[in-house]
C-alpha cells in the first residue's frame, strides 16, 4: 500500500492540486488511486485530517485507511496544507500515533517551492484575509515584519522543512516539484498514474484577490473595532461586485448568507462606519470603496426591514 502525502506548503497551488484530484477522482479510482472524502466539495482538502490531528483523535483517519482497503485501490492520496502550517503544534505522541497508523504504508512526501519573494507575499496576503475571531481586531504586521518572522523563514526553508515533516509523518522519501507547468505532471509520475489516462487539466482554484482589496481591507480594518463583522460584510459585498472563485472570499459569503438578519445588519453597520472613518488616496483604492459603499447601503436597509 502507498500512501502519498501532500502537506503543502500554503501557497504553491495546492488549491488546485487538490480540486484536480477530486474533479478526477474516477480517473484516479480506475488506476488504484483513492483520493481520500472530503467534507466541503467546494474546497476538497482533508482538512479534517488536521482537525484529527490538533484533537489527538486518529479514528476518522483509521475509517478512512479501511475505505481504502475495502477496494482495490494500491495508493492513498491525502492533502492538506495545515498540516505542515501546524505541525509544530502538535504532541509528540500524536505525531506516533500517526506513524504507527501508517506503519504499513510506503509513504511519499510530495510538496512544492515556488519563488521564495512571491510566496512570501501570497502567505502574507493569506494572513490578512485568514478569520478573525469575534470581537477582535485583525492584527497583522507590515509586509517588512511578517516576511522576517521567524516562523515564516522556517517554512519557506523547504529542505529544512521537508526533512523534520519526514521524520515527523515517517516518511520513506520526499519528492519536490516546482511550482508551474510541469508540477501536475511530476505530481502524476509520483502517484504511478499511466502517462495515457485522459484526465481533466489543473484547474484555476483559490484565484488570488486584487491589490485593492488588501489595501482597502487592511485600511478598514483599523477603523473597526470588531475585525469579525468587518470581514464577513466586506467579504460578502466583494463577492457581489467582483465574483472570484477565492475559496476564504466563497465561504464567508456563504456564512453571511445563513446569518441571522440581525447579524448581517450589524456587520454592515461596522462596513459602513469604516467606509466613512478610512481616508483612501489610491485611485484604485477608492473605486473599490465606492463601488462596496454603494452595495453595502440598499443591502443594510433590506436587512432593517427584515
Amino acid at each position: 500500500m502507498r500512501l502519498i502525502l501532500h502537506p503543502g506548503p500554503p501557497k504553491t497551488a495546492t488549491s488546485a492540486l487538490q480540486s484536480w484530484c477530486y474533479e478526477n477522482r474516477g480517473v484516479l479510482a480506475e488506476n488504484g488511486i483513492h483520493y481520500a472524502t472530503v467534507d466541503t466539495p467546494h474546497d476538497p482538502k482533508h482538512q479534517w485530517l488536521m482537525k484529527a490531528l490538533k484533537q489527538g483523535d486518529l479514528s476518522r483517519l483509521e475509517d478512512e485507511i479501511q475505505l481504502f482497503q475495502a477496494g482495490n485501490a494500491h495508493t492513498l492520496i491525502l492533502s492538506c496544507e495545515g498540516v505542515m502550517v501546524n505541525r509544530s503544534l502538535l504532541a509528540a505522541q500524536t505525531w506516533h500515533a500517526f506513524r504507527t497508523i501508517l506503519s504499513d504504508f510506503d509513504i511519499t512526501l510530495f510538496m512544492v517551492r515556488r519563488d521564495p519573494e512571491r510566496w512570501l507575499a501570497s502567505l502574507w496576503k493569506q494572513r490578512i484575509i485568514n478569520p478573525v475571531a469575534r470581537g477582535k481586531i485583525l492584527d497583522v504586521p507590515d509586509f517588512e515584519e511578517f516576511k522576517n518572522d521567524k516562523a515564516v523563514r522556517q517554512m519557506i526553508d523547504l529542505p529544512t522543512m521537508s526533512s523534520v515533516m519526514q521524520a515527523e509523518t515517517g516518511a520513506d522519501r520526499t519528492v519536490t516539484a516546482e511550482m508551474g507547468p510541469a508540477m501536475l505532471a511530476e505530481f502524476q509520475a509520483v502517484l504511478g498514474l499511466p502517462t495515457h489516462v485522459k484526465t481533466q487539466t489543473l484547474p484555476i482554484a483559490n484565484e488570488a484577490l486584487p491589490d485593492a482589496f488588501i489595501s482597502v481591507y487592511r485600511q478598514l480594518a483599523r477603523h473597526a473595532e470588531d475585525g469579525w463583522l468587518l470581514r464577513l460584510a466586506f467579504f460578502s459585498v466583494f463577492a457581489t461586485i467582483e465574483p472570484t472563485n477565492n475559496i476564504m472570499i466563497g465561504n464567508v459569503a456563504r456564512r453571511y448568507e445563513s446569518a441571522e438578519p440581525h447579524v448581517r445588519a450589524r456587520s454592515l453597520a461596522c462596513l459602513l462606519a469604516a467606509l466613512d472613518a478610512v481616508v483612501l488616496t489610491r485611485e484604485s483604492d477608492l473605486r473599490l470603496a465606492g463601488a462596496v459603499r454603494e452595495m453595502s447601503k440598499p443591502w443594510f436597509r433590506n436587512c432593517e426591514n427584515c
